[in-house]
């Protein structure tokens, strides 16, 4: 009742980015317990299933830590419009990096066979994801909101929570050799 009174609102969406915080930092937990289970079967992981333990985790802290950024602006007071443009404008720098080394130097380092079509497909999306947190932004071709931001910080996690179904089944049995990843 206070802020309202002083004309202070809480920054839109406030209750979804503590929520997909929390959601990513379970994700980033549960990964761990399924590495750690897969060690406790007796076999190591491959160069593969690192780089992949390795993604999960990552994910999970740009996600919390994106969720959480809106929050840390609004602390300071800022225009609102202006802090979906700071945190548009750091989740496409930090997406687009993360990404661009993903697929032109991680990925590569482990993985001998072609990349598969799911995995095009969410390269595809994510570049998608970036470009709209570029344009969301920018305020071009529509006003600054916190709309935009939200689909592309959910992305990560769902990104996240996909390849990780899809490789499940590589953490779970044991691996006869690195190769055959």
């Amino acid at each position: 009742y206070r802020q309202a009174k002083e004309g202070k609102m809480e920054i839109q969406g406030a209750a979804y980015f503590y929520a997909l915080a929390a959601a990513a930092m379970a994700f980033s937990a549960f990964s761990a317990i399924v590495i750690i289970i897969r060690q406790t079967m007796g076999a190591g992981l491959t160069p593969f299933q690192l780089a992949l333990t390795r993604v999960f985790i990552e994910r999970g802290f740009y996600v919390a830590l994106l969720s959480f950024l809106p929050m840390l602006l609004a602390i300071f007071e800022l225009p609102h419009i202006l802090i979906w443009q700071i945190c548009s404008a750091a989740a496409a720098l930090i997406l687009a990096a993360w990404h661009l080394d993903d697929a032109l130097r991680r990925y590569p380092a482990v993985r001998t066979k072609r990349q598969p079509k799911f995995a095009c497909v969410n390269w595809a999306i994510t570049s998608c994801a970036v470009l709209m947190l570029v344009c969301n932004a920018a305020s071009v071709p529509y006003s600054t909101q916190a709309g935009p931001y939200a689909l592309a910080i959910a992305w990560i996690l769902i990104q996240g929570g996909e390849v990780f179904i899809l490789s499940l089944g590589s953490f779970l049995h044991k691996a006869t050799s690195a190769s055959k990843v």
